[in-house]
């Protein structure tokens, strides 16, 4: 069973390196690796795990009171196409609106999003 938690900025980035590293066509920039692994420290960070294995990072900024962005989101690749994204995204939504934060999309904008980016993936793997 997936599951989502908020963990600790070491972990993030400790997820982030593995992530980036398990998927060079998408994060084939060692700078902008080191930076996006550096920069999770000062968001909020949920991770999508089985069991004890954490197979998912969705980081989350606050750059204004009422405003949340994603600032990095990946899944290992044995596990994407099985809805973990949804559900992270879904979890930071849910967090952001807690936060008093303005959501830019709700859960029936985020399946659309999941959708597109899958066809985007896939024609880029082609």
């Amino acid at each position: 069973m997936i599951e989502i938690e908020l963990i600790s900025s070491g972990k993030a980035e400790t997820l982030c390196r593995k992530i980036t590293a398990d998927l060079p066509e998408y994060f084939g920039l060692p700078e902008c690796n080191e930076h996006y692994a550096l920069g999770v420290h000062s968001r909020k960070n949920f991770a999508a795990r089985i069991g004890e294995e954490q197979i998912a990072l969705l980081s989350l900024e606050f750059p204004y009171p009422k405003n949340a962005n994603i600032y990095w989101m990946a899944i290992l690749r044995e596990f994407q196409g099985q809805g973990v994204g949804r559900m992270l995204l879904e979890a930071a939504c849910h967090y952001a609106k807690g936060q008093g934060a303005a959501l830019a999309f709700g859960a029936s904008e985020i399946v659309q999003v999941s959708i597109l980016f899958t066809i985007f993936l896939r024609a880029k793997n082609r």
